[in-house]
């Protein structure tokens, strides 16, 4: 009777450690990295360990300098069916109520499809802007994403967040109206003024060139004599005048399109 009481309690002992491991395994299927203090986060372990101190050590510098505001990057291997931008938006607002902060911004990877998101929080609508702020930020950073530089775009993010951060808190928020600039887009106009201009010329002097004969210069008027009728005792070249002719050329350029999905205080796309 013992041996079969026994036998019965290690199945029913066996049994609920088998309904315990199934929960477990179960609560797993969603992503639970939040609520952390950790500034930076890499569950995929992208990054070697010097480019994780290199990053960590810029996001914890924003932060002391900030007080209020931090900036997060978080790194995962799959979203596991959740929006992007959504799951951005749970980490940092968990992480901005967890810290008693009053804003912030996280960079969200899901390097398993490439997908990103950007996501602001609190003040981080007043500081970096959902409808400007996030535009500059995505459209610097993810380029680099693309090319798989990953602590460059990293340190780009971190850089440009505490740049619109402090800007506003001077008073001076990037706007439309009040552009974020670097040097590398004064290059970059000029570039493209020089391209577009060398072709312009090229398309409009074409039709002239096509139509002038095929000759030799002569550095004198001997050759165009004829031999014995023409007898020259002296000679010389003198330049008269020059009339140049100048006609405006009308110009029109054209906007592009963004290159993903954004509002609500977030952006998302592949890289």
């Amino acid at each position: 009777m013992m041996i079969k009481i026994k036998k019965i309690s290690v199945i029913l002992i066996t049994a609920i450690l088998c309904l315990l491991f199934t929960a477990t395994a179960s609560a797993d299927v969603d992503i639970d990295i939040y609520p952390t203090s950790d500034l930076l986060i890499d569950d995929y372990n992208l990054l070697t360990s010097s480019e994780f101190y290199s990053v960590e050590e810029e996001l914890e510098r924003i932060s002391d300098l900030q007080k209020d505001f931090d900036v997060m990057v978080v790194i995962i291997d799959s979203l596991q069916g959740n929006d992007p931008k959504s799951l951005a938006k749970n980490i940092i607002d968990t992480h901005v109520e967890a810290e008693n902060k009053k804003g912030g911004i996280v960079l969200l990877l899901a390097m398993e499809d490439r997908d990103y998101a950007l996501h602001i929080n609190g003040t981080g609508y007043d500081y970096i802007t959902d409808e400007y702020g996030l535009d500059v930020v995505e459209k610097k950073v993810v380029p680099i994403l693309e090319k798989d530089n990953f602590e460059k775009a990293f340190l780009k993010f971190a850089t440009l967040s505490d740049k619109f951060v402090t800007e506003a808190k001077d008073g001076k928020a990037y706007s439309s109206t009040h552009r974020y600039i670097e040097f590398s887009d004064f290059t970059d106009n000029i570039l493209i003024a020089v391209i577009v201009g060398a072709v312009a010329a090229i398309i409009i002097t074409m039709p002239m060139v096509s139509k002038l004969k095929s000759v030799k210069p002569q550095k004198a008027a001997a050759n165009y004599i004829k031999e014995d009728t023409f007898s020259i005792t002296n000679q010389q070249d003198l330049f008269l005048f020059q009339n140049v002719t100048k006609t405006k050329i009308e110009t029109s350029s054209s906007g592009g399109g963004g290159r993903s999905g954004g509002g609500g205080g977030g952006r998302s796309g592949k890289f």
